[in-house]
């Protein structure tokens, strides 16, 4: 198989500058002091993550995370985990790596960051003939059907203000695994819409036929840096 198309506005331009800073990150943190072997969270989500069998992992965070990895002279396998269970892994020292990480307080406490590694876009997916209008959070809370979010997910400051003191807006929203489930959710029309990654979607609504009944709706729900976390518990800033 070919490499995978990534989406997203200079998409390939924030490989090449991420993978440069990441030569003086990388010197910074780990110090190169001698080897060392990392755990690194993965999950199934093409273009950022997919795995093949002949092949093994490939993807945006795959590349992003051998130049980092690589030039810090480390060993790394990789494992394959729900974003959620990854969180209290990393908080336990039981995983050392996760990517894509947004920084939030509660985060701080147990991951250290490496990056920015790029911007993520989260929007708004939804069924065909959904036609509804749509320019804040707030109204979300008027939209038809239910919203399929992922736990241990980032949605932004503002979300999570909504979702913590808002009911009426919490109520719209089903909690679940990753986006597999999401988009089985909605195919059976459990759901109506569900939030992901820009880039994701796009690529997802192209090539997998579960999507095809699915597009992005023009609202942003967040958008902000992403990091690598690397785990405070496991992980010491002179490995």
């Amino acid at each position: 198989k070919g490499s995978p198309n990534y989406y997203g506005l200079g998409i390939h331009l924030v490989v090449m500058n991420t993978r440069l800073c990441l030569l003086w990150f990388a010197m910074v943190f780990f110090q190169i002091a001698h080897a060392c072997e990392l755990r690194v969270r993965v999950g199934e989500s093409p273009p950022l993550y997919q795995y093949d069998p002949a092949s093994g992992w490939t993807g945006l965070e795959i590349e992003l995370a051998e130049a980092l990895l690589t030039t810090a002279r480390c060993r790394f396998q990789f494992k394959r985990v729900p974003w959620k269970r990854a969180l209290v892994m990393a908080q336990q020292g039981q995983l050392d790596v996760l990517l894509g990480v947004s920084i939030t307080s509660d985060r701080d406490a147990y991951l250290h960051y490496i990056g920015p590694e790029r911007m993520e876009v989260v929007v708004l997916a939804v069924q065909k003939d959904i036609n509804v209008g749509i320019h804040s959070l707030e109204d979300l809370k008027s939209f038809p059907g239910d919203i399929g979010i992922n736990r241990g997910a980032f949605y932004g400051q503002r979300f999570d203000r909504l979702f913590q003191q808002d009911a009426a807006f919490r109520r719209k929203f089903y909690l679940s695994v990753n986006e597999h489930q999401n988009i089985a959710r909605l195919n059976r029309g459990w759901l109506t819409a569900l939030f992901g990654d820009f880039n994701q979607l796009s690529y997802n609504i192209q090539h997998n036929p579960l999507y095809h009944q699915t597009k992005i709706y023009p609202f942003i729900v967040n958008q902000n840096h992403v990091y690598f976390g690397i785990s405070k518990r496991s992980v010491s800033p002179s490995v």
